[in-house]
């Protein structure tokens, strides 16, 4: 009897382990690793006071608070695993320019500092647009607008982004995009 228990003993140390050294692997957002199936990542927001709105076997969406502002979270999973491997931030419609570029260049400063990366970024217009012409919010909807940074983090990518008025935090786990990228990939295969 004693042999067997620590044989279960033994046997949930490296379960543990196992997992404590999977979940290092991968991006994390809220502290929570993107991986695993949409019910545990959506489990985990519940309990952070995140609502859910609406889900299905390829994504879920959220609401709640997310860096001091209200947002929707949408969680993308792998199309034949059905593996979490992105979370997206997207805050309400802005109102006004000033208060969306105020608003993304605050984030790009919390990200910089909490990640130490100096990110690639691009904060321009296309023509006919221009900052100061008093139609940036037109041109954030008519992909005119190019604001956005981009990290390059320890397993993964987030990217800082104004589109439609608002702005759109992703993260992608290097891990679980790879395994998006080979399903999608397989599925187009399977068209052909």
């Amino acid at each position: 009897m004693k042999r067997v228990l620590g044989f279960l003993y033994m046997l949930a140390l490296v379960f543990t382990s196992t997992y404590a050294q999977e979940a290092e692997a991968h991006l994390k957002f809220k502290g929570i690793a993107i991986t695993g199936r949409i019910e545990n990542v959506v489990e985990q927001l519940k309990s952070e006071g995140y609502k859910l709105s609406s889900q299905s076997d390829d994504y879920a969406i959220m609401t709640g608070n997310f860096a001091n502002s209200d947002c929707s979270i949408l969680i993308s999973a792998t199309p034949q695993s059905k593996q979490v491997y992105a979370v997206m931030v997207s805050y309400d419609e802005a109102n006004s320019w000033s208060t969306l570029k105020s608003d993304y260049l605050n984030l790009k400063k919390l990200l910089t500092q909490k990640y130490q990366v100096t990110p690639r970024s691009s904060e321009t217009f296309v023509s006919p647009y221009y900052e100061g012409d008093g139609y940036e919010l037109q041109a954030t909807k008519n992909s005119k607008c190019f604001y956005y940074s981009i990290y390059d983090v320890p397993h993964g990518e987030i990217r800082l982004a104004i589109l439609n008025k608002r702005i759109n935090i992703m993260y992608t786990d290097s891990l679980g995009n790879l395994t998006n990228e080979r399903e999608e990939k397989a599925d187009a295969l399977d068209d052909l």
